[in-house]
């Protein structure tokens, strides 16, 4: 399965840019992300990439072949612990009931350098997309 490496990052950025948005400041409490966090979900239930999302997060977790960190927000270096614990926030934040990511299920995801434009156009020729 092809899943465009913008739209992550697209989703990514309602999230992690939090700290680019406060000076560079790491907030405290994960649960400050929890508001950039459910727009972004709401971002992706629209565009109907939910699912999608669910399926590149879980990559980003466990695949040993992608640096994670690379898809957080520009504006602030994230270290690899630290978009880890955003990522695992983010998963148990929008799909609290789900279990553990497991590899076996996303190990055959490809990473694609589109648009995420691009990618809602391909979503949409494919009707999955609104």
């Amino acid at each position: 399965m092809e899943i465009s490496s913008a739209m992550i990052r697209h989703y990514l950025d309602y999230v992690s840019s939090y700290v680019g948005d406060n000076d560079g400041v790491v907030p405290e409490n994960i649960n400050e992300y929890y508001k950039d966090t459910i727009q972004m979900k709401l971002a992706a239930t629209h565009h109907n990439d939910l699912d999608i999302l669910r399926l590149a997060i879980d990559y980003l977790i466990t695949s040993p072949k992608v640096d994670a960190a690379s898809f957080a927000d520009i504006h602030y270096l994230y270290e690899p612990d630290e978009i880890m614990e955003l990522l695992f926030y983010i998963r148990s934040v929008v799909w609290p009931n789900l279990p553990p990511p497991d590899y076996e299920e996303v190990k055959d995801i490809v990473l694609v350098e589109i648009s995420t434009s691009d990618w809602w156009d391909r979503r949409k020729a494919e009707g999955k997309h609104w």
